[in-house]
């Protein structure tokens, strides 16, 4: 691989991709933002059911303790007993598939209501 010139072996490549300075899990502005859509659109749906939601957890798509990762787009609504469940799993890629739909949906949704925030993490 290339990059500013030199050639990166894959493992340098990893080594960068998943160093992170992030040691704490920080979802306090997500959940805000989550609820402020519960607010304005009347309903939350879990990310993994499609359940219309009232209470909920905000899961970490990919799980902290495998990334520490708290972008707005590895962040999404799920109820609490499915996120207890998935823990420190990665979901499958038949559920991200399945899901795909209203995990987009919130990304978009993320991105209208903060969508500098969401680009610089995109990028």
């Amino acid at each position: 691989m290339q990059a500013s010139g030199q050639t990166l072996s894959v493992t340098q490549v990893l080594n960068e991709v998943l160093k992170s300075p992030i040691t704490a899990r920080d979802i306090a502005e997500s959940k805000a933002l989550y609820k402020s859509i519960l607010q304005s659109d009347g309903k939350v749906r879990c990310v993994w059911s499609g359940d219309t939601i009232s209470r909920y957890d905000i899961d970490h798509i990919i799980p902290f303790t495998i990334w520490k990762n708290n972008d707005l787009w590895n962040l999404l609504p799920a109820r609490p007993d499915l996120n207890n469940r998935k823990r420190d799993k990665v979901p499958r890629p038949a559920l991200i598939d399945r899901q795909s739909r209203l995990i987009t949906h919130y990304w978009e949704v993320i991105h209208r209501h903060s969508g500098q925030r969401f680009r610089k993490e995109m990028q």
